[in-house]
């Protein structure tokens, strides 16, 4: 996820349901957290970032169309 501060930061969830390309997450995140949906593989615990927002509406239609 990334922070107030634009840093990564690696947490802990707890997965409510899996779906095919989809997590139902039941607890280890708040409503204002951000979660890094590509690049994973580029950053590390602690990075500074500049994350680019991607409402979950362009989410879903990329995962349709995979």
């Amino acid at each position: 996820m990334v922070d107030a501060q634009n840093a990564v930061s690696v947490r802990d969830v707890k997965i409510l349901h899996r779906l095919p390309q989809l997590y139902v997450i039941e607890s280890g995140l708040s409503v204002c957290d951000k979660i890094i949906y590509e690049g994973i593989q580029n950053v590390n615990d602690g990075d500074k970032i500049k994350p680019e927002l991607m409402p979950m509406r362009k989410i879903m239609t990329q995962l349709g169309k995979q």
